[in-house]
């Protein structure tokens, strides 16, 4: 079996949107692309520094497909996204600059708009007690997938496969994570989209655990193999991905390797022989100070002190964010849809 190919770019908020082109040229094959278009699905919403697709990343994919495409627009969506109630600022002015708007997606679609698969998928079909199907209007598509690498205390973490099985899979079989689901909804995901590509934002990455905080790794990963692909981004956190064991067990059900020989990792910004996947690589966490204050204190005495240490962790985290390159970044599109510096 052919080695998989992931690329891993070093970036900087300077040259962010020449590194996400970048890196999307390294993927390029010679497969024509789909003649019913593209789709760019992003996740949504951000609770937090690096935990769902920062406005970069999405801003430098919109502007490569419109230029590319001309007339032909790309569709943009997300599941769950709701202007009204969980819409990010910068990520709408991103979208409102392009002139597009982002439509809410269900993975199977309204029932007169859902087309089932040729594939056969025994299990998920027991479960659902009718043919696992999808909305119509994904099948047949490329897909760009704009994510963010998270850590999660359950998982280890979430990054390209969570992102695929998001696309097709129930909420439901999402939470239950047994593996013969996520093996079939893997398979069921190769079968809706005509070729995919799955771009992990690895800048700041963010932790569903409120106890701990966003770390900067300045990397951009990219693959059109999400399995492969998030075998890279545990090392990147410092996770050996054989011993995580859904990621072990898609591996071994689609016959894929993990180990760092039988992964082709370009675009210079990781090098898997010097990664054990036992310490982070390059990351570093954002520092904030111990004290928390009069007030705050006299709200541990009262609340549980778990519960309100963790929110005052992380209020503390997002305002040490905010002071750096990326949190300006940040700032610089929720407040104009467009950076003040270059590159994106």
């Amino acid at each position: 079996m052919p080695r998989s190919r992931v690329v891993a770019i070093r970036t900087q908020p300077e040259t962010v949107g020449e590194d996400v082109a970048r890196a999307l040229r390294l993927l390029r094959t010679r497969r024509a692309p789909s003649t019913l278009g593209t789709w760019v699905i992003f996740d949504t919403p951000r609770t937090g520094p690096g935990t769902a697709t920062p406005p970069w990343t999405l801003d430098a994919v919109l502007s490569l497909m419109v230029d590319r495409a001309g007339t032909d627009r790309p569709r943009v969506g997300s599941i769950g996204w709701d202007p009204e109630r969980t819409a990010d600022e910068a990520v709408a002015r991103v979208l409102a600059r392009h002139g597009l708007g982002a439509e809410t997606l269900v993975p199977e679609g309204e029932e007169s708009r859902r087309t089932v698969p040729d594939v056969d998928l025994p299990w998920l079909r027991g479960q659902r007690a009718v043919d696992p199907s999808v909305d119509a209007d994904l099948a047949g598509r490329d897909l760009i997938r704009c994510g963010a690498l998270v850590r999660d205390p359950d998982l280890g973490l979430r990054g390209a496969v969570d992102g695929a099985l998001r696309t097709v899979a129930r909420p439901d079989e999402l939470h239950r994570r047994d593996p013969q689901t996520m093996i079939e909804s893997m398979q069921l995901h190769d079968a809706v989209f005509a070729g995919t590509v799955h771009l992990l934002d690895a800048t700041v990455c963010g932790a569903r655990d409120p106890g701990r905080p966003p770390v900067v790794h300045d990397l951009l990963l990219a693959g059109s193999d999400p399995v492969t692909l998030d075998a890279v981004a545990a090392r990147v956190l410092g996770y050996d991905p054989e011993r995580i064991p859904w990621l072990r067990g898609l591996a071994e059900a689609t016959r894929r390797e993990l180990t760092p020989g039988s992964i082709e990792v370009t675009g210079g910004g990781l090098d898997l022989s010097a990664t054990a996947g036992t310490t982070p690589h390059g990351g570093r966490a954002l520092a904030i100070r111990r004290g928390t204050g009069r007030a705050a204190a006299e709200w541990l005495r009262r609340f549980d002190p778990a519960r309100w240490l963790g929110r005052l962790r992380r209020r503390g985290w997002i305002r040490t964010y905010e002071r750096t390159p990326w949190g300006r970044l940040d700032e610089d599109y929720r407040r104009a849809g467009r950076p003040r510096i270059g590159g994106a």
